[in-house]
């Protein structure tokens, strides 16, 4: 799975448009085909991978940022040198051989290549963050200095970092926050939240808002280690929950007048005799596979049958939506539980009330598939 074409895009499209410039030039060389190369490995990187962490601390590894500005500064330089010797004759040759000079037009190659990029985020979504960053290389370029001394304050100062950093990080993690509140899941959320504030504060703790691809995957598999259990928990939890009232419900309804027609029991093709099977097998062995799944529950989780209604998991479902069974079929399962036993039967009260929830339609939830989100925190907004 690649890495999300909105995340890669912003960070490559300033790469693409001077490898589109140099080619609609119709510059060619050696420095042209590195440039390609460059773009080439990192167009490969971001198919390869699916984390933009891990895309990124790949990318820096390689220096393929680097090679690319440098093979493009090299490649716009050897554009212009014949026009020089044209321009100025014998002079103009020699002058492009002056290593000083050469210097000079590569650090305003350089610079031009940034202020191209600067231009195309400007008034857009990406300029908060790229502007900062782009503003203090090109301040820096202009300030005098000569591009050895360019190259070496841009280490020195941490801008090389910054211009590589995760920008597009910040805004996938609050996506992730957003995602969770539109999915009504804590856990989910939980660990989403305490993603984006462990990034929020490595940016803090770093130069120029570039914390350290490494600290950041390694931030991001302590925290999901450490909610894994939980989440694992929540899961287990509302599986379990919804199965044991499933299949009470199921019990329950077997002892109805509607059970010979349910589909339930009267699977395509079956026979008379075989539903009243089907019927006969629910009435008498589900009790036993109910008082099983509760000792389970008990000891996997401290929940009995009648915890199940108070623990997070089961309430957030049912906040949500997402209890299929209407609060009036759940009360006459409640009801029912103490005569699910092996060998009992719900009382006749209990099988007329199911019979006239099924009839009326009020045995399903009515507000069952409704949309319903948890507040998204100012944080993880979009553009916050």
């Amino acid at each position: 799975m690649p890495v999300p074409k909105a995340m890669l895009d912003p960070m490559l499209g300033s790469f693409r448009g001077m490898m589109q410039e140099v080619e609609a030039k119709g510059l060619s060389g050696p420095p042209v085909e590195a440039m390609r190369a460059a773009l080439g490995r990192m167009e490969a990187l971001g198919q390869e991978h699916h984390d933009l962490s891990a895309f990124q601390g790949q990318v820096m590894q390689e220096d393929l940022f680097a090679s690319f500005s440098d093979a493009y500064g090299k490649a716009l330089a050897a554009a212009a040198r014949p026009a020089s010797a044209e321009g100025g004759g014998g002079g103009g040759a020699g002058e492009a051989s002056d290593p000083a000079a050469e210097d000079a037009q590569l650090l305003e190659n350089t610079l031009a290549a940034y202020e191209q990029a600067l231009a195309q985020h400007r008034g857009t979504e990406q300029e908060a963050l790229f502007a900062p960053a782009l503003e203090k290389v090109i301040a820096l370029g202009r300030s005098g200095v000569s591009y050895p001394v360019f190259l070496r304050r841009l280490e020195e100062e941490g801008l090389s970092d910054a211009l590589n950093a995760p920008v597009a990080t910040r805004e996938a993690l609050a996506a992730e926050v957003r995602f969770a509140c539109d999915a009504h899941d804590p856990p989910r959320l939980e660990e989403a939240l305490e993603q984006l504030d462990a990034y929020d504060g490595l940016v803090g703790e770093s130069r120029f808002g570039a914390p350290d691809p490494l600290a950041i995957e390694l931030t991001r598999r302590r925290i999901a280690h450490a909610h894994a259990p939980r989440r694992a928990r929540w899961q287990a939890i509302e599986r379990r929950g919804e199965r044991i009232l499933d299949d009470l419900d199921r019990w329950v309804d077997a002892f109805t007048d509607f059970a010979f027609y349910d589909e339930r029991w009267r699977a395509p093709g079956a026979s008379d005799a075989q539903v009243r099977e089907n019927i006969q097998r629910d009435q008498e062995c589900q009790p036993g596979y109910l008082r099983v799944r509760e000792e389970l529950l008990r000891e996997s989780f401290g929940i009995d049958f009648h915890g199940i209604f108070q623990a997070p998991p089961m309430t957030n479902l049912h906040v949500a939506h997402r209890i299929a069974l209407s609060d009036a079929k759940i009360a006459v399962l409640v009801d029912a539980w103490p005569s699910c036993v092996p060998g009992g039967r719900p009382p006749a009260e209990l099988v007329a009330r199911a019979e006239a929830l099924r009839q009326s339609g009020e045995h399903v939830r009515a507000t069952l598939g409704q949309k319903a989100t948890l507040p998204v925190p100012e944080r993880a907004r979009a553009g916050a």
